[in-house]
C-alpha cells in the first residue's frame, strides 16, 4: 500500500483506488520520524525545487529577450542577468542552509524533551560554556537513550555547524580581516562531497545546487535512527514494566 504523510494524517491508498486517512501513531517510529522532521524536510525539498525551476524561468526569459543577456560584452543588461544567474540562486542555497541547520538544532532539543516525557526521564542538559548547543543536545540525547549517537553523525553535523556560523557571522568568508579561519577550511575539507567548497579566489564558501538536498539526507538518517532508537527504547521499557507488574 502506498502512503502519503501529510499535516493531515496519513493517506493510505488502497489497491481498489481508495484512499484511507489515519492518524500518526508516535509510537511507530515511521509515524514519528514524520511527525517531528518529515513533513518540514518534505517542504524544505519542494522549496529547493520550486527555487531551482523557477530560476530557469527567469533565465529563459531573459534569453528570449536577449540572446545575449549573460554575455557582459554584448548584453544590454548583464548586471541583472549576473545577478539572476549568480547571485539570486548564490543566495537562496545560503538562506536554505541556514534554515535547515536551525531546524537542526531546534528538532533535536525538541527530540531530547520526548525522549524525557515519554521515557518518564529528568535528564537536563548541560550548561558547557565550550560547547556548542549541538554538542550538549546530542549529550542529553545520549543520557536520556543510553545510547551512543554514531560519531560519523557527530563529527559530520560538527562540521555543518562551522559552515552555518562562517555563512552568518562572516558571509561565508573564509578569510576574514587578513586571517584564514582554518577550523571552516578543514569542515569544508571533511565536508567534501557534499557540495560545499571554495570559491575560485579561495576566499568564500559556496554550496552547489545539490548541497542542501545532502544536508537533508543528512538530518532524515540522523533522525530515523533517533526514532528508531527511541522507540526501541520505549517498548523495551514498556515490557520491562510488564513483568514487573506480574
Amino acid at each position: 500500500m502506498e502512503k502519503e504523510y501529510t499535516r493531515f494524517g496519513i493517506n493510505i491508498k488502497g489497491v481498489m483506488g481508495g484512499t484511507l486517512t489515519k492518524a500518526y501513531d508516535i509510537h511507530q517510529t515511521e509515524d514519528f520520524y514524520y511527525s517531528i522532521v518529515g513533513l518540514e524536510l518534505q517542504d524544505f525539498k519542494s522549496y529547493l525545487d520550486d527555487m531551482i525551476l523557477n530560476v530557469k524561468k527567469l533565465k529563459d526569459k531573459l534569453i528570449e529577450t536577449d540572446n545575449y543577456a549573460f554575455n557582459f560584452l554584448l548584453s544590454e543588461n548583464y548586471e541583472y542577468a549576473h545577478r539572476i544567474d549568480i547571485r539570486y540562486p548564490h543566495l537562496l542555497r545560503n538562506s536554505v542552509f541556514i534554515s535547515l541547520y536551525s531546524l537542526l538544532e531546534d528538532v533535536l532539543l525538541r527530540f531530547f524533551e520526548n525522549c524525557n516525557y515519554r521515557l518518564k526521564s529528568n535528564v537536563r542538559l548541560k550548561d558547557k560554556k565550550k560547547l556548542s548547543i549541538l554538542s550538549i543536545v546530542f549529550m542529553g540525547i545520549e543520557e536520556v537513550l543510553n545510547y551512543k549517537i554514531p560519531k560519523s553523525f557527530k563529527e559530520e553535523f560538527s562540521n555543518y555547524r562551522k559552515i552555518r556560523n562562517c555563512i552568518v557571522h562572516k558571509r561565508g568568508y573564509v578569510i576574514w580581516g587578513q586571517k584564514t579561519d582554518e577550523n571552516v577550511l578543514n569542515a569544508i575539507y571533511n565536508l567534501s562531497g557534499k557540495g560545499i567548497s571554495l570559491s575560485e579566489n579561495k576566499r568564500g564558501i559556496i554550496l552547489d545546487d545539490k548541497a542542501c538536498y545532502i544536508f537533508i539526507k543528512g538530518i532524515e538518517k540522523l533522525f530515523r535512527l533517533l526514532c528508531e532508537t527511541l522507540v526501541k527504547t520505549e517498548k523495551s521499557l514498556d515490557s520491562t514494566n510488564r513483568n514487573h507488574d506480574i
